[in-house]
């Protein structure tokens, strides 16, 4: 095939050997989706590989989805039928210290531009997930641990290079000829304009910062963990200083019973006293006698692996990639309008509390985490029209993360408990908007997920869509279409 061969990658067809392995998502826990299977996966090595792949897919009609590090929540980078364009291996990464920047390949992952910016003394924005894709935590927005600070991902990136759906490569920043798209991508990028092969992403100067976590036992004292998370809320969300950061955790684990509240602070305060003074702010969730608590300084580098124990749970508990039965995720999540009280706090620990109603007198591996993602600081300086990122004026996201081996009736059982929470429990306390990066297929029809998406953006992205795509080479299921009623 003339195609195949123009290529500097390699492409694997349907019903070839290495078929199977090359169709899996890159996390054994969305294995659910892998029952879709793609007319083949093209790896590729460069930004013309990705664009001839595009083009190839284009000319034939064919279903196209870009894949990474394969981290989305909907199975959206595993298309039936169609072609998957895997950018895993492209990871070359060219740092500029000197300008503040480092210019990456698409399948660069949060791992890897760690162990680049080192030995410059440099560290960037990044997520909870080191083996999360650069590329794909910027297209939905790109919430941190140091984005009271530094924003999101989408506010630290400088440019995006993109493969067209006419399969020509441009260069998109805020100036540019391609300033729409680039508007565009940060925040409703994925599979919706093009397909990204690099971006050049802010780096700044590596930091120490102080981090003290404090636990909690929830399920003995649901109220004390109401307290926490309103203490939480009322005096630190959005609230000085900057360098202060708190991000409220639930972890649970059906096997061993518990079920904690982690408070993980960061404080990036590199100046005399600065121990002293995080034990002053601290005060407060002190005063709620959490069951531990300790600080210690790390490199800013290191923040990712405050999640280490948790992350390290799951893959534990993780069947080889292939074994039946496999570890599964669900996720849901909503942002919060402001202010919650106490009995709403309550409500969401009880909610919390709660296990999905597994059949069979369920016993394997299951395991349910919430977490709160705060909008403050520097996220709200930014206007909600400056990027397609909208939700600049919200308290915080809660999401819920359940996993679960997969046996007959698990999905639905946990599917159904997540809707229960957000569509009945917690209902009167969300604001409609949903985080797209934690995309899920609850939101039904496709519009209603747009709308909570992308907002009062909406139709924005609708006419980006129509001038840059308007065949629709790229088409999820929860895509943004060409046209849509009320956006003409």
């Amino acid at each position: 095939m003339l195609f195949i061969n123009s290529l500097a990658g390699t492409v694997v067809l349907l019903g070839q050997p290495q078929y199977a392995h090359a169709r899996n998502l890159t996390q054994n826990v969305n294995m659910m989706y892998n029952y879709r299977q793609p007319l083949m996966v093209v790896y590729c090595s460069s930004g013309q590989d990705v664009a001839a792949a595009v083009a190839f897919a284009a000319q034939r009609r064919l279903p196209l989805c870009p894949r990474a590090g394969g981290h989305d929540s909907i199975g959206a980078s595993i298309c039936e039928g169609g072609v998957v364009v895997d950018v895993s291996g492209m990871t070359q990464i060219n740092v500029l210290p000197e300008r503040g920047e480092a210019v990456l390949e698409a399948g660069v992952r949060f791992s890897d531009l760690t162990a680049a910016l080192e030995p410059h003394g440099m560290a960037a924005l990044q997520g909870d997930c080191a083996d999360v894709g650069i590329a794909g935590y910027t297209l939905g927005g790109g919430w941190g641990k140091l984005s009271k600070s530094k924003g999101l991902g989408v506010d630290n990136v400088v440019s995006y290079t993109v493969a067209l759906a006419d399969g020509s490569l441009v260069v998109a920043n805020e100036t540019g000829e391609y300033a729409d798209l680039f508007w565009a991508m940060r925040g409703g990028g994925h599979q919706n304009f093009g397909v990204l092969t690099g971006l050049t992403y802010k780096v700044f100067p590596q930091v120490e910062v102080l981090t003290y976590n404090a636990t909690w036992d929830a399920a003995a004292s649901p109220r004390r963990a109401a307290e926490v998370l309103l203490t939480w809320q009322d005096r630190y969300l959005n609230k000085p200083p900057r360098a202060l950061s708190l991000y409220p955790h639930f972890y649970a684990d059906k096997s061993t019973g518990q079920q904690l509240l982690v408070m993980y602070v960061i404080y990036t305060n590199e100046g005399p006293g600065a121990e002293a003074e995080l034990k002053r702010l601290v005060r407060p969730l002190e005063k709620l006698r959490p069951q531990s608590s300790a600080m210690q300084r790390i490199p800013a580098a290191q923040l990712e692996d405050l999640m280490d124990a948790l992350e390290d749970t799951i893959h534990d508990a993780s069947p080889p990639i292939g074994v039946q039965p496999a570890l599964w995720e669900l996720k849901l999540g909503q942002y919060v309008a402001w202010r919650l009280t106490l009995e709403q706090m309550r409500g969401i620990v009880d909610g919390w509390l709660s296990w999905p109603a597994f059949p069979n007198n369920y016993s394997g591996s299951a395991f349910t985490y919430a977490y709160f993602e705060g909008v403050e600081g520097a996220i709200v300086d930014v206007e909600a029209d400056a990027t397609a990122y909208v939700h600049r004026s919200v308290g915080f996201d809660l999401v819920v993360d359940t996993f679960f081996l997969s046996e007959a009736g698990n999905a639905e059982a946990a599917q159904a408990w997540l809707d229960e929470l957000y569509g009945d429990h917690w209902a009167s306390f969300l604001s409609g908007q949903a985080y797209q990066n934690y995309a899920s297929d609850s939101y039904q029809p496709r519009r209603r997920a747009l709308e909570m998406y992308f907002g009062s953006n909406l139709c924005r992205l609708v006419a980006a869509k129509r001038k840059y795509d308007p065949t629709q080479v790229l088409s999820s299921e929860q895509g943004v279409p060409p046209q849509l009623a009320g956006c003409d």
